[in-house]
């Protein structure tokens, strides 16, 4: 995983590790087994969640889960899987079906705007709180997105910005058309495989400590491969380390339907 490192924008962006790559020197160690199939679980629980729900939609049933977070579910669990009771969520309806797989029930904030002042509020009481702000569009697209990244680069403050990685075609026709300044925010960024679990949770887990450390932001950007599916790479991860067979994600799915009080 690389390091992180305070720079000025235009922020250099990282590419993140991949996940064979030796632990980070920041002394995280590498993940273990337990921590691979309870991602895995995660993500399995969080598309029994989506199957059921879009079987609900078809049949005109309603449905208690939110917007769709199919190939996306690397993105939602690696990055939040290890949050507190005590952190918060801000806007994240595509990953809410992702984020309802998770046991940790984290809050959910509404507003970006309310999410910032949550963290300035934690920062002032010196708590180890933070936000995880998930956002469906680069976040270049919004000014309300941006005014929270300029906020939280002044304050320094607890928050993991999560989006998709800007297109390098849209943002060159967007610089053309820009007239305003744009915002000098001062804390890294990262890209990501989005459809990596093991990828993301690497770069979320420094993140969070950095931020818990009162280090300030960090910007995680994600890259997501159409056609790529985040469940299938992670099953092809587990069984290259002999963690995982056709029988016991047969099983694992079992339970959890049975849980999730779905039929199969």
């Amino acid at each position: 995983m690389p390091s992180i490192k305070q720079s000025p924008r235009p922020i250099s962006r990282t590419t993140a590790a991949a996940p064979s790559a030796a632990p980070p020197h920041n002394g995280f160690s590498l993940i273990s087994n337990e921590k691979l199939l309870a991602l895995y679980t995660a993500m399995l629980r969080c598309r029994l969640i989506e199957q059921h729900s879009r079987h609900l939609i078809k049949h005109n049933q309603p449905s208690r889960f939110f917007a769709s977070s199919l190939g996306r579910e690397a993105a939602a669990v690696g990055v939040a899987i290890d949050l507190r009771r005590t952190d918060r969520i801000a806007p994240a309806h595509w990953a809410h079906s992702a984020l309802s797989s998770i046991r940790t029930a984290v809050p959910v904030i509404e507003e970006i705007s309310a999410s910032t002042r949550f963290a300035l509020n934690q920062k002032n009481e010196k708590n180890s709180a933070l936000v995880v702000a998930f956002s469906m569009e680069p976040f270049t697209s919004s000014e309300e997105w941006l005014h929270a990244l300029q906020r939280a680069s002044d304050q320094k403050l607890p928050i993991l910005f999560v989006a998709p990685a800007a297109k390098p075609a849209r943002a060159q026709s967007r610089a053309k058309s820009r007239t305003k300044p744009q915002p000098t925010y001062t804390f890294p960024t990262i890209v990501v495989d989005g459809n990596d679990v093991v990828a993301v949770y690497r770069v979320a887990s420094e993140a969070i400590f950095h931020a818990r450390k009162d280090h300030g932001a960090t910007l995680i950007e994600c890259v997501h491969s159409p056609g790529s599916d985040p469940l299938r790479i992670m099953e092809n991860y587990l069984r290259a380390k002999s963690l995982s067979t056709p029988a016991l994600k047969r099983s694992l799915a079992a339970t959890l339907l049975a849980e999730l009080h779905l039929h199969a």
